[in-house]
C-alpha cells in the first residue's frame, strides 16, 4: 500500500528501499512542527467515539490522513532545503535566544528588525535561519505559541473568552476568535464544549 505514493514522495521511496534491506531509517532527519491540519487529526483521534469495527476503520483512516500530511510536509521541506544558508554555531545560539525573547513578548510582539537587533544578528539571517533551525517562520512560530497558549487556557481554566484573548496577546476578542478558528478549524466555544 505504501509503495504506490512513493513515486510522488521520493523520501518515502528511499526509506522503503532501505527498510527492505533491513536498515533502520527515519522518514525525515529534520524536525517537523505539528501544523493545524495535523492537530485536527490528533484531536479527532483523541475524541473518537466509535467502537468496534467502525472505530478500527476510523483510526486507520486518520493514521493514513496523518501520513499524507507528513509526506506533504516533507515534500515542502525538500523544496525549502535548497534555499538554506550557512549558519555558524554562534548564529544558531542567537536564533535560539531570539525565540526565547520573542515568546516572552506575547502581549507586545517586536518587529523582525527589533527581534534581530535584540539577538545581535541581521534580520535576513534571522528570518532564514529561524526557518532552518525551527522548521517554521518566526511569526508562524509566534502565532502557533499564541494559539497553543489560548487552547491551554480554554481547556484548563474557566476564564471568559475576552480574558483568554488578552492573555494570548489579542486586544479584541473577535480577532482572537477568527484567528483561533482559522488555526484549529473549530471555535474556542466548541473546544470547551467537547473538552
Amino acid at each position: 500500500m505504501l509503495h504506490r505514493p512513493s513515486v510522488e514522495f521520493p523520501a518515502l521511496a528511499d526509506m522503503l528501499k532501505l527498510r527492505e534491506m533491513g536498515v533502520m531509517t527515519m522518514l525525515s532527519p529534520c524536525p517537523m512542527q505539528v501544523g493545524p491540519a495535523m492537530m485536527r487529526v490528533i484531536l479527532d483521534i483523541q475524541q473518537c467515539g466509535y467502537e468496534g469495527n467502525l472505530r478500527r476503520v476510523y483510526m486507520q483512516t486518520k493514521v493514513l490522513e496523518m501520513l499524507v500530511l507528513l509526506l506533504e510536509r516533507m515534500r515542502q521541506g525538500r523544496a525549502e532545503k535548497s534555499s538554506c544558508i550557512h549558519l555558524k554555531k554562534s548564529d544558531i545560539e542567537c536564533i535560539r535566544q531570539s525565540r526565547d525573547w520573542l515568546m516572552q513578548q506575547m502581549e507586545n510582539p517586536p518587529t523582525l528588525k527589533e527581534l534581530a537587533h535584540h539577538a545581535g544578528i541581521n534580520d535576513f539571517k534571522l528570518k532564514k535561519g529561524y526557518k532552518q533551525v525551527f522548521g517554521i517562520t518566526v511569526f508562524g512560530d509566534f502565532h502557533k505559541e499564541r494559539m497553543e497558549k489560548a487552547r491551554k487556557y480554554l481547556l484548563e481554566t474557566e476564564m471568559p473568552l475576552m480574558e483568554v484573548a488578552l492573555l494570548s496577546g489579542y486586544q479584541d476578542s473577535s480577532n482572537f476568535s477568527r484567528a483561533f478558528k482559522a488555526y484549529f478549524g473549530f471555535t474556542a466555544g466548541e473546544l470547551r464544549k467537547h473538552a
